[in-house]
């Protein structure tokens, strides 16, 4: 069973933009990663979706910049819901 739990996981996943949010919504980041695209290097955090309980992952902005290690000990500690 977790094996299913995984693949519906994984299947409910977008990209969002901060249109997409409810105003005054909670939306938990449960990962941050660095991703090289054809502009360069971007961060994105993976939100949990409130309604769906699916993932919406969002780029940051090119003048947010986090280090690898800011990033590795987000990822470590619950980082705080946006």
């Amino acid at each position: 069973m977790a094996f299913v739990a995984s693949l519906k996981q994984q299947t409910n996943v977008c990209n969002g933009s901060i249109a997409d949010f409810r105003l005054n919504g909670a939306y938990p980041v449960t990962t941050i990663k660095e991703v090289d695209t054809k502009y360069g290097t971007s961060i994105v955090c993976a939100l949990r979706d409130p309604e769906t309980g699916g993932i919406i992952n969002v780029f940051l902005p090119k003048f947010i910049s986090l280090s690898k290690d800011e990033i590795n000990a987000c990822n470590l500690e619950n980082v705080a819901t946006v």
